[in-house]
């Protein structure tokens, strides 16, 4: 469940992103001729006859088309801009509701080109007892000829190398890649601003290629677009021809194109609905922009991506098979957690034999020693997690047992101590479908500080004392 949820909300983040990286040329030539029609628009000392002209000739020329192209000059003309957007993802997935909030805010100057942008995530599900908040922040800055970005999330900097095709500016207008645009007869108010509305739809083919571009594909898997319309609502100043707010309209169509995409839907799939979806950017400002900076401790603390790819080069051994089985004395095996030096010894418990097939260093896994009942626990290791964090991970794992079987029972989590030793567990007990009565479990025993062994276990139609059970599975920790 909590898989599909983050599968979601990223495939979510990644097309708001690629949203706002939109960009396009323009034609100085309807430019010209919106600019001069604007202009004539707003003339109040014309001569009665000149005015009615002019009146005709800016009713001929104030088009969508023309008036998207003037915009844009005025844009790129500007030497900063600040902009607000918000998102919101009202989903259902499996009966659990989940509510996601996104907030941008943006500053981002011409000359020299920089951008800083702040990010705040709101998350909010049936299956969380409190929401969560996530803040991030990013500067995009030139150093040497050279886009670097530095991303910043809960005090940790990160530093990376980008290319873009168009400038700051143009990247962060969120106003391009429309076809088909119309301009409303009649103005409208957008906070207190009299304005040209204007809507367009957004070219499909172009956000498709967009995705592929950013290689945005190789993280959400493919995507069926064929499903998606997308409406964009532009409100223009009538006096500057500055955009005063912008919304991108998915409608239902996101919902259609996540099922497609990521087989929620079918006889197999999952059960998913989503309210529809409106990105609403509002531009608060031009030209109103000091210079933007990176701190220095940002600087100082950022890690590029590079060591971080380095970091996890050194991790490949954990990826392979190189984690073999590992035995020190008969009987005794060596658990290791694949990221650091710490090792733990692990005996076979009494009536348990290893399962040399399913284990490795990393997962000890030991097989009931009696043919007549199915039983299994297994065992792996935990650094840099404390207790609350293993219960944070597991603390809700056997809820969705009710769901499924009948006569479910829930205990724990639960703190006890065994052979001197801190233990949590948390067990439940239900009836399969063919009567029999079965028990799961995952317990977590604190070694040191930061130092976890969870071990987990199945016992099918196996009439167990689980205190002992516990007991004889925490003693064989060495």
């Amino acid at each position: 469940m909590k898989r599909q949820m983050s599968l979601l909300l990223a495939l979510a983040m990644l097309l708001l992103l690629a949203l706002a990286g939109c960009s396009g040329d323009t034609s100085s030539t309807v430019m010209e001729a919106a600019q001069e029609a604007a202009d004539a628009a707003v003339t109040e000392e014309t001569p009665d006859e000149a005015q009615e002209d002019t009146e005709l000739t800016a009713e001929a020329e104030l088009t969508a088309d023309s008036l998207l192209a003037a915009m844009q000059e005025y844009m790129e003309n500007a030497s900063g801009m600040t902009m607000d957007m918000s998102f919101t993802m009202d989903m259902t997935i499996e009966g659990e509701r989940v509510v996601t909030d996104m907030g941008y805010t943006y500053q981002v100057t011409s000359d020299p080109e920089a951008a800083h942008v702040s990010v705040t995530v709101t998350y909010e599900a049936d299956y969380e007892d409190e929401s969560m908040v996530t803040t991030t922040e990013t500067y995009v800055v030139l150093e040497d000829g050279v886009y670097v970005t530095y991303s910043g999330v809960d005090g940790d900097w990160y530093k990376m190398e980008i290319e873009l095709d168009a400038d700051l500016m143009e990247s962060y207008t969120m106003l391009d890649m429309t076809t088909g645009c119309t301009l409303a007869e009649e103005t409208q108010k957008v906070n207190g601003t009299e304005c040209f509305v204007l809507t367009c739809q957004l070219q499909v083919d172009d956000l498709q290629t967009l995705f592929e571009e950013m290689g945005l594909t190789s993280l959400t898997g493919e995507i069926d677009y064929s499903a998606l319309t997308v409406e964009e609502t532009i409100w223009l100043d009538t006096e500057t021809l500055l955009p005063v707010q912008s919304t991108i309209d998915f409608g239902d169509s996101l919902t259609a194109m996540m099922e497609a995409s990521i087989g929620l839907a079918g006889e197999d799939g999952i059960e998913f609905s989503m309210e529809p979806c409106v990105i609403t950017a509002s531009y608060t400002g031009f030209n109103n922009v000091d210079e933007i900076t990176v701190p220095e401790e940002v600087i100082e603390s950022a890690v590029s991506y590079d060591e971080l790819y380095d970091l996890y080069e050194g991790y490949e051994d954990y990826e392979s098979d190189n984690y073999e089985l590992t035995q020190s004395e008969d009987g005794i095996y060596i658990l290791e957690d694949g990221y650091s030096d710490v090792t733990v010894s692990i005996a076979t418990s009494v009536g348990y034999v290893i399962d040399e097939d399913t284990s490795d260093s990393t997962w000890l896994c030991f097989d009931l020693d009696d043919d007549s009942s199915y039983a299994w626990a297994y065992y792996s290791l935990y650094t840099d997690y404390t207790a609350e964090d293993m219960e944070y991970i597991y603390g809700d794992d056997f809820e969705i047992y009710e769901e499924f079987f009948a006569d479910v029972e829930i205990s724990g989590p639960e703190t006890v101590t065994v052979g001197g030793r801190n233990v949590t567990y948390l067990r439940v007990i239900y009836t399969y479908d063919n009567g029999d009565r079965c028990l799961d479990f995952d317990a977590w025993v604190e070694m040191a500080e930061d130092v976890q062994v969870m071990i987990g276990g199945y016992e099918y139609d196996y009439d167990v004392d689980f205190s002992a059970l516990l007991e004889t599975l925490v003693d064989a920790i060495q």
